[in-house]
């Protein structure tokens, strides 16, 4: 059976089948960078409180 690495994450794609590794990369990278915020003093701080009330 023929297939084609991808050339970013090397999943083995079938013919014409397009890759959804960098999209789900920029997702993940949108989430993570989505739990910071700038604090008063300009370090990064971890937003506990929102992220601990929004799984109630």
């Amino acid at each position: 059976m023929y297939y084609r690495p991808c050339p970013y994450c090397g999943a083995h794609l079938d013919p014409g089948e397009p890759c959804d590794c960098l999209e789900k990369k920029k997702e993940n990278n949108k989430n993570i960078l989505a739990a910071y915020r700038s604090g008063r003093d300009g370090q990064m701080e971890m937003k506990l409180e929102e992220l601990l009330n929004a799984g109630h």
